[in-house]
């Protein structure tokens, strides 16, 4: 029997591509919205918060990797007036070398500690977007920090889509050797579940500008401030 679970409130039509994918872990949404075009505006602000508690003045954006968070974020942030950080980028910064080299020096692990040390710095601070890497949901620890100290929005997109935005995956070590749409598919699966726990809305990416996606999680998450 599949494993019942409830995802959080859909920025807009239900996406098909995520129903095959919540099979494939054996999962089973709960409270589907299926209707097409769900309008953000019936979304409450913060509806996926404990009641009573105040909406965070931060957006995250989690998802798996080639989703489009960082342009999706600076979309937002451009538009909403806040400040843009990508904690990829602010990884690279602090450890003064890319991405592959970190896995090749100091392997995941290590780049995972300086991931959940970045992220706790840059959530300690004032309002902002945050696109984090698609792995940043792994820790516990940094679920709950997203979950707590920020609105979190999960972007989907199927792993087709996402192996062509990718372009081979040559910067992402992840992906390095073989299939890169067979990865995509088998690393969305294990973080799935990690998604749903500490995201406040799923966004289907779908055909949608970067701008446009901004927009929606604007009206839903900002528009009413």
């Amino acid at each position: 029997m599949p494993q019942p679970i409830r995802l959080p409130p859909i920025l807009g039509p239900w996406p098909e591509s995520l129903e095959g994918l919540l099979e494939e872990c054996g999962l089973e949404a709960l409270d589907l919205r299926r209707a097409e075009g769900i309008h953000p505006a019936s979304l409450a602000l913060g509806s996926a918060k404990p009641a009573g508690r105040e909406a965070s003045p931060r957006i995250a954006l989690v998802g798996p990797m080639g989703v489009g968070k960082s342009s999706v974020g600076r979309a937002l942030a451009r538009l909403s007036g806040l400040p843009f950080a990508d904690s990829d980028e602010a990884i690279v910064a602090e450890a003064g070398m890319d991405i592959p080299a970190i896995f090749a020096r100091e392997g995941e692990a290590g780049f995972r500690s300086r991931e959940s040390w970045v992220l706790a710095k840059l959530l300690a601070g004032g309002p902002l977007v945050l696109a984090t890497g698609g792995g940043a949901v792994l820790a516990p620890e940094n679920r709950a920090l997203l979950h707590e100290a920020a609105q979190v929005v999960w972007l989907h997109a199927p792993a087709a889509v996402l192996a062509r935005r990718v372009e081979g995956g040559g910067s992402r070590p992840l992906l390095a050797g073989g299939a890169v749409e067979e990865k995509l598919a088998s690393i969305y699966q294990l973080r799935l579940p990690y998604y749903v726990q500490c995201a406040d809305f799923l966004l289907p990416v779908g055909r949608s500008s970067p701008q446009t996606l901004a927009e929606v999680i604007h009206d839903a998450l900002l528009k009413a401030r």
